[in-house]
């Protein structure tokens, strides 16, 4: 019974949060601490909290949750997507160079050759893993280390994967942003 409950618990304390931020964008507008905040470390401060954001692997609240108060504010929407969206992608590069390097670690030599079937699929794949990539990314509001972990360790190359993160991540956060400010005007 307890293992039912915790999902439940999870997805009504995110939906919490995203209002907090929704309702907290309204209220904030005349808080000075907050455009004190704002102003003083604008959008660096925006990519270091999505840096943080995006490598916390078991609560993800989408920073553009907060573009409603931020745009309020003053800042620039498309700033805003950008710096949240080069922030993700930052933390999935950092992820898979991470993931890559610790298996070379663990395994040594034999990293490669752990799964002698993922070369096959690579050659005979090509495009398809940057596309399954992209379209999680753009799509699934969950954490992109649940592909690109197993995609590090499968051997695929980081290169032909860092456009699907880029334009992955700016797609979804771009969905999400409007999402966002439409659910704002409502309220």
């Amino acid at each position: 019974m307890n293992k039912l409950w915790k999902p439940a618990v999870e997805i009504i304390l995110i939906a919490v949060l995203i209002l907090l931020a929704l309702w907290s964008s309204k209220v904030a507008v005349e808080n000075e601490f907050v455009q004190f905040f704002a102003y003083e470390f604008g959008y660096l401060g925006i990519f270091v909290v999505s840096v943080a954001n995006a490598l916390n692997p078991i609560v993800q609240i989408p920073m553009v949750a907060f573009l409603p108060l931020l745009t309020n504010l003053g800042l620039d929407k498309w700033m805003i997507i950008g710096s949240i969206t080069f922030a993700m992608f930052i933390v999935d590069v950092t992820v898979f160079i991470l993931v890559k390097l610790g298996g070379k670690y663990v395994y040594g030599k034999r990293f490669k050759d752990k799964d002698p079937g993922a070369k096959n699929f690579y050659k005979d794949s090509g495009w398809l893993p940057p596309l399954v990539l992209f379209f999680y990314e753009m799509a699934v509001p969950l954490p992109n280390e649940l592909v690109i972990i197993p995609m590090a360790f499968k051997g695929y190359r980081l290169i032909p994967l860092m456009p699907a993160m880029l334009f992955g991540n700016l797609v979804f956060n771009i969905i999400a942003a409007e999402g966002f400010i439409a659910i704002t005007q409502f309220l």
